[in-house]
């Protein structure tokens, strides 16, 4: 299957599935994240979570077994961002 959307020649952005295996989030060069349904590869939401950072996210990672997920960016003494997802509400806090 093949995911369009962002892309970066430059520097090597990362992407990771949730451990249910039904989505696949990926950084962008922009600083959003973006969401595909493995299944279809339709892309199903592009986050623009305030991050703060002025580099992109270089790497996202999940939790094995909770609802966290975790970024970081390129830029040097960056802090690193953990949310976790609350189902009842569908946002991440």
């Amino acid at each position: 299957m093949r995911y369009k959307g962002t892309y970066s020649f430059v520097q090597n952005l990362k992407s990771a599935m949730t451990p249910c295996g039904t989505f696949i989030f990926s950084c962008g060069v922009d600083t959003k994240i973006y969401c595909w349904n493995v299944a279809t590869g339709d892309q199903v939401a592009t986050a623009s979570i305030q991050l703060n950072y002025i580099k992109p996210v270089r790497d996202i990672n999940f939790h094995p077994y909770d609802n966290f997920i975790a970024f970081c960016s390129f830029e040097p003494n960056a802090s690193a961002y953990i949310f976790k997802f609350n189902p009842e509400s569908n946002i991440l806090l």
